[in-house]
């Protein structure tokens, strides 16, 4: 007999206690991951054929600015996102095994992206001659946060900070200089 547990209806959905709960829950699981996988897929196919198409010169004579700006306008994807679409494409076409995993769906995109921003010429050898640990280490990530860039600030921004406090501080402590002089 199935019996219910005490579950808001906003909640998700009333829960109900079976004997083969954990194997609905289970296959549940299973397919969100097949699905991820065949997202992951499809995304690294996107970037690979963007990447190619870059490369063979088909956006050029178009009347577009950049090759971001062709693929924006051909998929009416964001600009921001077709760029780093094309800088993920240029990067996994020098990292074969991260481009292999990424294709397999078994690489999270942040992840590709992480490893894709650590790359650099200088180190191209010794990341071409570790990139399956590091790739490993990248599939195992629980958790990727991505923090925006950190930026030194203007000294016109400091400076008009500084006189806003001031005078924010000027007033207030001036009435109650001016209060306790009368």
């Amino acid at each position: 007999m199935a019996r219910r547990l005490p579950c808001p209806s906003w909640l998700l959905h009333p829960l109900v206690i079976l004997g083969g709960m954990e194997s609905i829950a289970g296959e549940v699981a299973e397919g969100i991951a097949g699905l991820t996988h065949d997202r992951r897929s499809a995304r690294a196919a996107e970037i690979t054929a963007g990447w190619r198409a870059v490369q063979s010169g088909a956006w050029v004579g178009n009347g577009y600015s950049s090759p971001s700006a062709w693929i924006a306008a051909a998929t009416a994807e964001p600009f921001g996102a077709c760029k780093r679409m094309l800088h993920l494409g240029q990067r996994l076409s020098v990292m074969p095994e991260t481009a292999g995993m990424f294709a397999a769906g078994l690489l999270s995109e942040q992840a590709v992206g992480l490893l894709a921003d650590a790359w650099a010429e200088p180190i191209s050898d010794a990341f071409e001659r570790d990139e399956i640990m590091l790739v490993d280490w990248a599939k195992r990530l629980p958790f990727v946060i991505e923090l925006p860039p950190c930026r030194v600030p203007r000294l016109r921004d400091i400076g008009r900070m500084m006189w806003s406090k001031t005078s924010v501080f000027l007033r207030g402590a001036g009435t109650v200089i001016r209060a306790c002089t009368i």
